[in-house]
This record gives structure tokens, C-alpha cells and sequence, in this order.
């Protein structure tokens, strides 16, 4: 009996390490959390307006950040990084070395809000969900801006 309860251990636990568990990032995400994962495009019109940049959301909760010159395409920074964080509709980045802190609204594929630099506000944001920028961040960003090929795309 006691041979047949290491050997049951033993499978488990060489099951274990051939599979391994399921990462707690992946256990414990919010349904919003979810959504967020993947690839944002955006703009930053009143601060940066020739440049598209392109945030990398990790399941971890981390991203990563690039910036190019929309019309040259060339790189007008080195990859930031920083922590992302969303409860409801609402979600923060916040950069690591530089400081700048993204405070805005999901609402599906739309993120949009107002960027900070020392808890001063310095700017409006707006990005789509995947490698589409849009065009402007009006008012009227979530109707009128949806996806199309006129829009900024970084391919």
C-alpha cells in the first residue's frame, strides 16, 4: 500500500513538472485584464504630434513602449517599459525611468485619456487596440475614428 502511494506520488508529481501549473497571472485575471493584454497603437497630439506609439501589455502586468516619427518612420525613443493596471474602465500605465503616467478609459478596442509628467497633465491620448492608429482624439474619437486604412499605421 505505502509502494503504491509513492508511486501515485511520484507520477503527480512528474506530471507536474512536464505540465507545470497554470501561471497565477493566468488564474487570476479579470475578464478586463484580458482585454487590455496585447498590442495598443496610439497618439499623444498635444505633446508629441508627429509620433505613433506602439504599448506592448504583458499578462504580468508590465508593457513595453516604442515611438516612431509617423511620416519618416524612424524610432524617436529607446523601448520604455513600465506597469499596467485596470479596474473596470479604467486603466493606468505608468513608465518606470521617464514618468509619465497614462490615465484613461477602455471602451472595447479604444483607450483614451490624459497623460501626465509629475502629476501634471501634458497631453490628451488616444490608441486602438492593434497596429492602427487613429487619426485624431477628438471628441468624437470613439465614433468617428474607427479602423480604416486612411488612419496612421506603423506597417
Amino acid at each position: 500500500m505505502r509502494r503504491g502511494l509513492k508511486l501515485l506520488t511520484l507520477l503527480v508529481l512528474a506530471g507536474n513538472v512536464m505540465i507545470g501549473p497554470a501561471p497565477a497571472v493566468e488564474r487570476f485575471r479579470s475578464p478586463e485584464q484580458g482585454a487590455a493584454i496585447g498590442v495598443w497603437t496610439g497618439i499623444i497630439p498635444d505633446a508629441f504630434p508627429v509620433n505613433v506609439y506602439t504599448w506592448r501589455l504583458r499578462p504580468d502586468g508590465t508593457y513595453a513602449e516604442d515611438g516612431m516619427h509617423f511620416s519618416r518612420k524612424y524610432s524617436v525613443q529607446q523601448t520604455l517599459s513600465g506597469r499596467w493596471t485596470v479596474g473596470g474602465a479604467h486603466m493606468t500605465m505608468t513608465q518606470d525611468t521617464v514618468g509619465y503616467v497614462f490615465e484613461g478609459t477602455v471602451r472595447g478596442d479604444h483607450y483614451y485619456g490624459t497623460l501626465y509628467l509629475n502629476k501634471r497633465a501634458v497631453s490628451r491620448f488616444c490608441a486602438f487596440k492593434g497596429t492602427v492608429a487613429p487619426r485624431g482624439c477628438d471628441g468624437d474619437f470613439l465614433v468617428l475614428n474607427a479602423p480604416s486604412k486612411a488612419n496612421h499605421s506603423l506597417s
